[in-house]
């Protein structure tokens, strides 16, 4: 089950239609077209992830329960009792459930008041995804994030804190651990030649080597590509082809080594000189 708003327009996935007079009203249609596109497949989909998810926030005054961030209810309007709002400062966070790789979050701000509140960190799986800050004449801002966690927190460190909405997008299915191993295709017999083995979304390789038919000990190597999404093998010598061999773990968030604020995809550097029989 999975309720629709008129001015959402993210695509949904289902098998049937359902509609529901307000308040007992008869209903009278000349005409009811459901547009799909049959080339879309559900992987390609973004969904959002946070609807009528479990959720929780630091205090409640006003009746701005947390629950009110996730019922799809986009309406920037205080009365209409679709926002949340805390008792000052304070946190709002929701339980995805499960690990997902979070594409990016939306958030809906207050437009009938106060609004200049809106200026918060985000969180995704405890790892910062960025900060986002109130803007004139603006309710809804897109924060990119790409982290794999199973939750989403927002943070005002210094204000009460109002959400009238988060969207979480990300794919539907959950990255629940075990490593998947991904072979590239054959490269061509030539000097240079490269074989590139590729990760699915939201995981990240963990190890690369070269893989091939013919165990040589040559000049052959692999290394990383993509931000580590990718295993690169190449070959130096004309008469042999190689295969890139990624294995490809869950993406962890880890510290950035240079001391910045934001947090970057952790991986294992490995790489193999020597080519190891397939």
């Amino acid at each position: 089950k999975i309720d629709c708003d008129a001015t959402d327009s993210i695509p949904k996935i289902s098998n049937k239609i359902k509609i529901v007079g307000v308040d007992d009203q008869p209903l009278t249609f000349c005409e009811v077209k459901v547009m799909t596109d049959p080339a879309v497949s559900k992987d390609e989909v973004l969904f959002n992830l946070a609807y009528k998810k479990p959720t929780t926030q630091s205090s409640t005054d006003l009746n701005g329960v947390s629950l009110r961030a996730v019922d799809g209810k986009l309406s920037g309007m205080f009365k209409q009792n679709t926002c949340t709002h805390t008792h000052q400062r304070g946190w709002w966070k929701v339980d995805l459930l499960d690990r997902y790789l979070v594409d990016h979050v939306k958030i809906f701000n207050r437009v009938d008041c106060c609004g200049s509140r809106l200026r918060v960190n985000v969180y995704v799986g405890g790892v910062k995804c960025g900060y986002v800050a109130y803007q004139a004449g603006r309710q809804v801002y897109t924060l990119k994030c790409n982290l794999v966690g199973n939750s989403v927190m927002i943070v005002n460190p210094s204000d009460y804190l109002t959400l009238c909405e988060v969207q979480v997008m990300g794919k539907p299915t959950p990255l629940r651990g075990g490593s998947k191993v991904i072979i590239g295709p054959e490269s061509p017999r030539r000097d240079e030649a490269r074989s590139v083995a590729v990760c699915p979304d939201g995981y990240i390789v963990s190890s690369c080597f070269v893989n091939s038919a013919i165990f040589r000990t040559t000049s052959n190597g692999a290394t990383f590509a993509n931000g580590g999404s990718w295993c690169v093998a190449f070959s130096s010598w004309k008469k042999e082809a190689v295969k890139a061999r990624a294995t490809c773990s869950v993406m962890t968030n880890n510290d950035n080594p240079c001391g910045g604020a934001r947090k970057l995809p952790l991986y294992k550097y490995v790489a193999q000189r020597a080519a190891a029989a397939k």
